[in-house]
């Protein structure tokens, strides 16, 4: 039915949520840790590897807090160094759970700042720091596009891939690429797509719709993947699977299926 491996991004209700998710086929869960304190991060590692047990659900992607005290591009080094570990720590934490891949905004929420020198070498200089530890653990480091802030396009992205090196990848976010064709972002980034976020958005800003409920042209985005050979998660980030899971999950996969037609 689901040929992609189709995955849900989970911040609450992880309490017998995955039952649903097998039974329409979707295989995938990405952890998303909000806050980095490290007893509550147990103790939804802990729910995860109940559910893990319960339905066979897979867990390949954990999602890494993107708060100030873990924004890895902060100029300031006392800063930098302590969002590091914070993140090393994160990492420690959810090993439980064996991910492939830790999924990492490239700056917090609140940074709005394009193209800012300092920032870019900062979070530069922090990956190669913070991308070794992942490595060590099993876990390769997937950096974000976003909407707004430092990393928006293919290029900002490709800068860091060159910079960093080894062990890095890139989680493409459809619906926040909004200053480059997406078909433009594969052909150039698409070596290095490691995971991906799926949503629509309407052409202007982010909206986080059901597939199929925006202005994304899914089929061109499909043919592309095809041509790369993409054959990792897809992870869906809708606002109304968040607020309405699980029973949002039949309406979700019923859309998805339509977008394939």
């Amino acid at each position: 039915m689901i040929k992609e491996k189709l995955g849900i991004s989970v911040v609450s209700k992880l309490e017998s949520i995955t039952n649903t998710l097998v039974e329409h086929g979707i295989r995938y869960l990405e952890l998303r840790i909000v806050n980095d304190d490290c007893d509550e991060i147990d103790e939804r590692v802990k729910l995860v590897l109940a559910e893990k047990e319960k339905s066979g659900i897979i867990t390949r992607t954990v999602h890494l807090p993107q708060k100030g005290s873990c924004d890895l591009s902060q100029p300031d080094e006392n800063l930098r160094q302590s969002a590091v570990e914070n993140q090393k720590a994160v990492a420690r934490h959810v090993f439980p759970l064996r991910p492939e891949v830790l999924v990492l905004h490239p700056c917090a929420g609140d940074v709005q700042e394009e193209k800012n020198p300092e920032r870019t070498q900062a979070l530069i200089k922090s990956l190669t720091e913070f991308c070794p530890y992942a490595k060590s653990l099993g876990m390769k480091v997937a950096v974000e596009n976003l909407t707004n802030g430092m990393v928006q396009t293919s290029d900002d992205l490709l800068e860091i891939m060159e910079a960093v090196g080894d062990n890095v990848g890139i989680c493409f976010d459809v619906n926040h690429l909004l200053k480059e064709p997406h078909r433009d972002f594969i052909r150039k980034a698409g070596k290095h797509i490691i995971t991906m976020h799926v949503s629509d958005n309407d052409g202007i800003q982010e909206r986080h719709f059901m597939p199929g409920d925006g202005v994304i042209n899914w089929k061109e985005l499909f043919q592309e993947l095809e041509n790369i050979g993409y054959r990792e998660t897809m992870i869906v980030e809708c606002g109304r699977v968040k607020a309405e899971f699980p029973q949002s999950v039949p309406e979700l996969c019923e859309k998805w299926k339509k977008i394939h037609e």
